[in-house]
């Protein structure tokens, strides 16, 4: 006969802080620590994982995740990122394992103050066919707002008086990455493998870079307006 395995019941609780201390408000720029703490009873959990996300979606998935940590031997897991300006909610979820059910903090909420930093708008033109018949196509990229961007595109003919040739409406924008303004990653070489996270732990996103090439890796701290600076070039022995 067989039984099935009962779990021991879990609770996890979140706490947002920043400075070292409990918050519900802070200013633009500053760096802000969830930390999350699981127990069954007065036991702490460990090992297991824990995801943070936003408390506005019905689930803990996909890009409603903010971060993913694991839960140490006190019981507790960490992240530390930098908000945008805005009210935010978060919660944590322990995701549970073979021992310990899963469990889900209650909601935290978070007001972020400040005036957000003027948009960054890029525009490029291009063009198909030829000399008896050409097709421009104008893509606009901008850098600093959740709200898509909407309205119309003008060519221009800067050979005949600025004279303008059409107008057209942009279609409907959709969300990516892109650089403030084009950039390599490292001088002189292509990247072959990235990874993303945050290396010196001020709450920015960093990049590492690797190339085969000269066995190196490249590490570019993030800035915090989308740009990125060459922090440390590691050369990898075989």
């Amino acid at each position: 006969m067989a039984f099935a395995q009962s779990k021991t019941a879990t609770t996890t609780t979140l706490a947002v802080t920043s400075g070292g201390g409990t918050v519900t408000t802070v200013s633009n720029g500053s760096t802000v620590a969830l930390i999350a703490s699981v127990n069954a009873g007065t036991t702490p959990v460990s090992p297991g994982q824990v995801n943070f996300c936003d408390a506005n979606a019905a689930h803990c998935t996909d890009v409603h995740v903010l971060g993913t940590a694991q839960l140490t031997s006190a019981g507790t897991a960490v992240i530390k990122f930098r908000p945008g300006i805005g009210s935010h909610s978060y919660k944590a979820v322990f995701a549970g394992t073979n021992t310990y059910a899963s469990s889900l903090s209650t909601t935290s909420v978070l007001a972020v103050t400040g005036t957000p930093a003027p948009l960054t708008i890029t525009t490029s033109i291009g063009k198909t066919g030829n000399w008896d018949g050409y097709a421009l196509t104008g893509t606009v990229a901008e850098i600093g707002s959740p709200t898509p961007i909407a309205g119309s595109l003008s060519f221009i003919d800067t050979s005949n008086g600025s004279a303008v040739l059409d107008t057209a409406t942009l279609r409907t924008s959709v969300p990516g990455w892109t650089w403030v303004s084009p950039q390599a990653t490292a001088a002189g070489w292509g990247p072959e493998f990235t990874a993303l996270g945050d290396f010196n732990g001020d709450g920015l996103l960093d990049i590492a870079v690797t190339s085969a090439r000269d066995n190196t890796v490249v590490v570019l701290l993030g800035r915090g307006d989308a740009t990125f600076a060459k922090s440390a070039t590691l050369r990898i022995y075989p």
